[in-house]
């Protein structure tokens, strides 16, 4: 059997840890944990000591050699399956816009720092939610490779187009346990211990969010928290050229299809004959443009005809994964296009089945000894394709409540409502999604 990886060791800790404080809670009264700093500061090199029942989680949380390890041809289904569940949800919802945006990387990482004190129906949930509950899936193994995949990616190697940072602010009345500290931090997540509800902490939340996504997301929270029990952030920026870009001097004003058989004029991009990734079949027409950095691309999926709405796209999820494509010369059309839009994600995970474990009091009692739920999932995300390339941005903010080729190019065009998803090929991880029915309405 294989030794367990550090974070598996921590989250079985964290469990471990817990049900050791409730056996003491039993026993003695009132469960007090030991006091935390203001500013937490752990020493991840000294000798943590292991609760009698560590070995025996830990061996629970072993992966089974019969589930499936979380490779990229798994995640990358998973993570745009999640997306376009949210653009079903968000498009379909009273007062909705045209255009809707999501960034299944940055949810999925707050849910991933959040697993690390998730009781075994929130952990569950969770698996369930993004979309990774496979045959014979391992949820604690996915949940931990998620974040093994997630942590170095937005860490940004030199030169990469993708950075991010997460971060995980417990409020004084509901204090981490210092084994949950140790496991947030080796996610690459900043740990503090403030007073959320003093008035100081928009400027602390929005600046780090601002940050992270270099000014293109500005704020994540409008009002301070009221009975927070913690606050988990992930924000992301990405930013990168066309592998070939688009001569702007092709760009001309076009029709773009509406539904409801109106039309708008859009300024609409022409590529060269270049070689690219595509299907086009009965229905669907699909490409994959490459940025200049080897790994990311944008796939974009349009209809043959009429004017598709969000959830009408979903035969086509595995053309946004990019399943069948062939290789050769496309002549490409395409709006250039600046959307942004903002939500609380909390009611379409809950229809993703969310709902009954977040509303457990204890589903995240691994993290603190307070009682707390899920109550808020505020993400905010930005997007701007132009000839040269795309820049794009995401923040999220997790609330608690403390209680092949042709002999001739061709012709795709993206002159109706489609959808689009950024993507990281050798993580699998999805980094955008988006639904675009008028690209002349910039939110």
């Amino acid at each position: 059997m294989r030794r367990p990886s550090l974070l598996t060791t921590v989250a079985a800790c964290v469990l471990a840890s817990l049900a050791l404080g409730e056996a003491q809670a039993k026993g003695k009264g009132k469960f007090r944990p030991a006091a935390v700093p203001h500013v937490v500061k752990t020493n991840a090199a000294a000798p943590v000591a292991k609760p009698p029942m560590a070995d025996k989680a830990a061996a629970a949380s072993e992966k089974p050699a019969t589930a499936p390890a979380l490779t990229p041809e798994r995640l990358t289904p998973a993570l745009d399956n999640f997306g376009l569940s949210l653009l079903e949800s968000l498009t379909t919802a009273k007062g909705s816009t045209p255009n809707a945006m999501v960034s299944p990387a940055s949810a999925a990482a707050v849910l991933a720092l959040l697993d690390l004190g998730a009781g075994a129906d929130m952990r569950l949930a969770m698996h369930k939610t993004l979309g990774l509950a496979a045959d014979k899936a391992d949820a604690t193994a996915d949940m931990e490779a998620l974040r093994g995949i997630i942590a170095p990616l937005m860490a940004g190697a030199e030169g990469s187009p993708l950075k991010g940072a997460s971060a995980v602010l417990f409020d004084p009345a509901s204090p981490p346990f210092p084994l949950a500290v140790i496991g947030l931090k080796a996610a690459g997540a900043e740990v503090t211990t403030e007073k959320l509800s003093d008035p100081a902490i928009l400027e602390r939340v929005n600046g780090f969010i601002s940050k992270a996504t270099e000014g293109q997301i500005p704020k994540i929270l409008d009002k301070v928290p009221n009975g927070a029990g913690l606050i988990a952030l992930n924000a992301l920026h990405f930013k990168d050229k066309w592998e070939q870009p688009f001569d702007p001097k092709l760009t001309k004003d076009g029709p773009f299809n509406l539904a409801g058989k109106k039309t708008v004029t859009v300024p609409m991009m022409v590529s060269g004959s270049e070689a690219l990734d595509f299907l086009v079949d009965d229905k669907f027409a699909a490409v994959r443009l490459p940025y200049a950095h080897s790994g990311y691309s944008l796939v974009l999926v349009t209809t043959k005809s009429g004017a598709a709405e969000a959830r009408e796209f979903r035969p086509a999820l595995a053309l946004l994964n990019g399943e069948g494509f062939k290789h050769g010369p496309v002549k490409l059309t395409l709006p250039r296009f600046s959307i942004s839009g903002g939500a609380d994600l909390l009611p379409s995970l809950d229809k993703l089945g969310l709902r009954p474990a977040r509303l457990n009091s204890k589903s995240l009692a691994g993290l603190s000894p307070g009682p707390q739920t899920i109550a808020e999932v505020l993400q905010k995300s930005v997007i701007k394709v132009d000839e040269m390339g795309t820049e794009a941005a995401a923040a999220t903010s997790a609330q608690t409540q403390r209680g092949l080729p042709s002999a001739s190019p061709t012709e795709i065009t993206l002159d109706r409502p489609f959808v689009f998803a950024l993507q990281h090929k050798d993580s699998g991880v999805v980094v955008m999604t988006g639904y675009v029915g008028d690209p002349s309405k910039a939110e």
